[in-house]
């Protein structure tokens, strides 16, 4: 993987954390897709790598993310 495309990974990761955190009572997938205007594969691969770190948190199925 280059420089640019780990860069491009970290930024949109951090992105998802922005927009979650506004949201305290948690935000659905499809919302957060809207608002990063990322794809929604982008958009639940890196939010999978953060919950598997116990960054965020999902709730089943997959109504809420915080």
């Amino acid at each position: 993987m280059s420089f640019q495309k780990q860069q491009s990974t970290l930024d949109n990761a951090l992105t998802l954390l922005e927009i979650i955190s506004h949201y305290s009572s948690g935000i659905s997938l499809a919302e957060i897709v809207k608002l990063s205007r990322m794809a929604k594969t982008t958009v639940f691969r890196i939010l999978d790598i953060l919950k598997k770190d116990n960054i965020s948190a999902m709730t089943p199925p997959l109504k809420n993310i915080f």
